[in-house]
This record gives structure tokens, C-alpha cells and sequence, in this order.
């Protein structure tokens, strides 16, 4: 394996801080990449990616205390200005390093020479060729960080009008970047989830308190693959949209399993991690997840953007939009 001689993001997080820049095998430093980036879009101080970097040099993986102790120690409402207000850390370092026009946001508009990795690199998601869960190199904006997903749904609505005014838009597990663009439309946004920080409403899926046919459209990114029972979830989902109404419910699927792969006696989170590709995932879905979407009542078909956008906004080209209506 070839050595890295010099990588200026590892320089500029290490330098002024104890650390020496140094050669470093190219695979070790790509491991520890994205969990540095993961901080700094946390909005922490680089010093902080720097402490995490050492951790993870000692397997050590202290993120969860780490968010644990920030929602008990930072009020809701702080902590989103927080996130908000120290953008130029991170936008400044980012902003030189990536510098170019290759690919470009739909979110900020902003431009760069690459985006940020992200997935993670497990062998089931190469062997189930896992399309919304494997590792992909281009993948977040370094100035939002909007993921490939996140651009994915917007361009979706944007090209085909789905968003207009007064409608009641249920958005479950909201990212930021949809999130904010949704709160600045003239819309009903209704952000839900079970723990999400961000979100409005404290909601399971299993049961959700709303009558029938109470909203108009739903976005559901990569939340199913969580639920035990995604049957009821999915009827859940049905019951409260609106009779014409839509609904895009995103989950990582395999192209090479024809039927969905399940098993209950797996529960541990390492062995889930291991088995379906995440720690709290309970299946990969294959290409009857269309099937299973339909079996509750939804009109359900897969759509996609063209390649030129796909190219453009940095899209993953296997992904495609499961888009469902009542």
C-alpha cells in the first residue's frame, strides 16, 4: 500500500495541536477521514476532531457520551444557534481545500473540485451491493453538508412541482438541509421523529397521532429499515396521507436480493452491524420493497433524474427515488 506523503487536511487538523504531520498509510488515513469531518460538520472545533482522531487511533469510540453530555449540558434552542452560527469554521477550511467547479449543490449552490465521503465500509454492503448504505467518496457538500440523498429528494421535487402552498408535509427523521429549505416555504411542515434533536414532534411510526387522510405529502428517509414491525409502519404512513397524495419513503436496498433479508434472533447491535450493515438496522431490503410498500395500499414506482444532473449535484447514479401515492 502506498504511503501519503503529504495530505493537507490532515495537516491543517493536526498542526498547532501536538500532533506532527507525518507520513501515513492512505487507507489508515482514509478510515479516519470521515469521522474528523463528521465532527467538524457537527460544528466542533477542530481541536476536537483532532481528540476524536486519537481515539479512534486507540478504538476508543466515545460519540454517543459525547452527545449525550452536549443534550443534557446545551438547551435545544442554543445548541441549533450554535450549529448555525459557526459555520465559518469549518466553510473557510473547507472552502480551500476543495476550490473547483466539479460538482455543485442544489442546497447552498455552492461549487468544489469534490465533496466529502460518507457510508461506511463493511463487507456486507459490498456483497449485497447495498445502494444508500456503502461507502461513496463524493458524497457531502463540505459547505451545508447536505448529503447525496438529500440533494437526490430536493432536485426530485423541484423537477417535478411536488411542493406547493398550504400543503401539510410530514417530514420523519428531518435532515437539516431539507428541513431548513422546508420551514422557508409557505407550507404546514410537520418534523417528526422518536429522538431526533431536530425535530418538532416525538413521534413512532407504529403509531402515529393523526387521523386519516390528515396530510397531503410524506418524506421518510431511510427510517423503515430501523422498525421491527415495518408492516405497520407502512400502514401507519398510508392511513394518514390523503387520498392523491404522496409520499417518498427512501431505504439502502440490495439489487441482488429478490426477497428481503430478516432475522429476528439477530439483536445485538454489533451483530446487526455485521449482518445488515448498521448498528440499529434490522434487514436489507431487496427489490420486493416496492412489493411490500404496495401490499399496505400505496401506488408504489421507482423514478430517477437524469444523468446530467446526477453528474452535476453529485448524486449516487445506482440510487433512485421510491416514489408512493394514495
Amino acid at each position: 500500500m502506498a504511503a501519503c506523503s503529504f495530505n493537507l487536511p490532515y495537516y491543517i487538523l493536526c498542526s498547532g495541536h501536538g500532533f506532527q504531520p507525518t507520513t501515513v498509510d492512505q487507507n489508515t488515513w482514509n478510515t479516519w477521514l470521515p469521522d474528523c469531518y463528521f465532527l467538524i460538520h457537527c460544528r466542533l472545533s477542530v481541536y476536537s476532531a483532532c481528540i476524536f482522531m486519537a481515539f479512534r487511533v486507540f478504538e476508543l469510540k466515545p460519540i454517543m457520551m459525547i452527545k449525550k453530555i452536549v443534550k443534557k449540558i446545551i438547551p435545544k434552542k442554543h445548541l441549533l444557534l450554535l450549529v448555525e452560527k459557526c459555520l465559518f469554521i469549518k466553510t473557510f477550511m473547507f472552502r480551500m481545500i476543495y476550490r473547483g467547479s466539479r460538482y455543485s449543490c442544489s442546497f447552498c449552490n455552492h461549487s468544489f473540485s469534490r465533496f466529502l465521503p460518507s457510508g461506511f465500509k463493511l463487507n456486507v454492503l459490498k456483497e449485497k451491493k447495498i445502494i444508500g448504505g456503502g461507502y461513496r467518496l463524493n458524497a457531502t457538500c463540505p459547505y451545508c453538508s447536505s448529503s447525496d440523498r438529500d440533494r437526490l429528494v430536493h432536485l426530485f421535487l423541484k423537477e417535478h412541482k411536488l411542493l406547493y402552498r398550504h400543503m401539510r408535509l410530514l417530514h420523519v427523521a428531518p435532515e437539516r438541509s431539507l428541513q431548513k429549505l422546508f420551514e422557508r416555504k409557505d407550507i404546514e411542515y410537520f418534523s417528526a421523529d422518536l429522538k431526533s434533536y431536530f425535530a418538532e414532534i416525538k413521534m413512532d411510526l407504529k403509531n402515529i397521532k393523526y387521523p386519516a387522510n390528515y396530510f397531503d405529502a410524506i418524506i421518510c428517509n431511510h427510517v423503515l429499515e430501523h422498525i421491527v414491525d415495518d408492516k405497520k409502519a407502512m400502514r401507519e404512513l398510508y392511513r394518514v396521507l390523503k387520498p392523491g397524495g404522496w409520499a417518498i419513503l427512501q431505504v439502502p436496498y440490495s439489487p441482488v436480493l429478490k426477497k428481503t433479508f430478516e432475522d429476528s434472533s439477530i439483536s445485538r447491535p454489533k451483530e446487526r452491524k455485521m449482518v445488515f450493515g448498521q448498528l440499529s438496522h434490522v434487514r436489507i431490503y431487496g427489490t420486493d420493497y416496492i412489493n411490500r410498500l404496495q401490499s399496505v395500499g400505496f401506488q408504489a414506482k421507482q423514478e430517477n433524474l437524469d444523468k446530467n444532473a446526477t453528474k452535476k449535484f453529485a448524486l449516487n447514479p445506482n440510487e433512485m427515488i421510491f416514489f408512493c401515492k394514495k
